[in-house]
């Protein structure tokens, strides 16, 4: 089905959770649309190679929806950037997600 699971507990690296232990975790799952089959995940098709971004600048990125694109309504189209975690961790703490403001 595809997505991503966080694991999150003191025995984590293990995968081990035991009820009735002092022992805190929690597992949760997320499964954005896009992951649920090609026809939903959008292609980049256009952007400025070589742009300085700077506060507040606007700037273009095209991308096409296979077929008609009717999954996605007017206003359901968000936009993020992030930046890749460390390369031997999967996790970073210094982790930020900037969400765009989408304009047609």
């Amino acid at each position: 089905c595809g997505g991503t699971v966080l694991d999150a507990a003191d025995k984590a690296w293990r995968g081990e959770f035991v009820l009735g232990t002092k022992s805190c975790g929690s597992v949760e799952t997320f499964s954005p649309p896009y992951l649920l089959g090609p026809k939903l995940r959008p292609n980049i098709t256009g952007i400025k190679p070589g742009v300085n971004l700077v506060y507040k600048q606007l700037i273009e990125v095209n991308f096409r929806l296979r077929g008609n694109g009717k999954e996605f309504d007017n206003g359901k189209v968000y936009a993020t950037m992030m930046a890749p975690s460390f390369t031997t961790h999967s996790f970073s703490m210094n982790q930020r997600v900037l969400v765009l403001e989408v304009i047609e």
